[in-house]
């Protein structure tokens, strides 16, 4: 293989990865934003209260366009890479939205929830190693 073909294969994989990172940030700065707003109800009140407050900007409206980039990203790479490797990578997503909620947003973690993470890091590392 040649030096300039091995980029074609490695810019699917970083497609992946970034778009997991980028969902995984985002989901920290919509918990953050959501907070601000307060607990919402299902209706048409709660759904006035969320679009008002993402329309303010901050942390849900950046929240949101991280899930956008997300996407594009985790399509491009799709379109390269197998499904029944992309997908299982998906729960990499856990464990860095579970180290967001601890270090970032202060949410304590149980040592049972920390095992749980450890489980599922280790199945990616085996769909990862495959």
């Amino acid at each position: 293989m040649t030096a300039a073909a091995e980029p074609t294969r490695l810019a699917p994989l970083l497609a992946v990865l970034g778009s997991i990172a980028l969902g995984a940030w985002g989901q920290v700065l919509l918990k953050q934003g959501v907070t601000r707003v307060g607990p919402l109800l299902l209706g048409a009140r709660g759904v006035g209260r969320l679009v008002a407050a993402a329309t303010r900007g901050g942390r849900l409206l950046a929240g949101l366009a991280l899930y956008g980039v997300s996407a594009v990203l985790w399509l491009f790479g799709l379109s390269r890479v197998d499904l029944s490797y992309a997908y299982p990578l998906l729960a990499l997503n856990m464990v860095l939205v579970t180290l967001g909620a601890r270090f970032v947003l202060g949410e304590r973690v149980s040592r049972l929830r920390w095992a749980g993470v450890a489980l599922i890091a280790a199945g990616i590392a085996l769909v990862a190693a495959s």
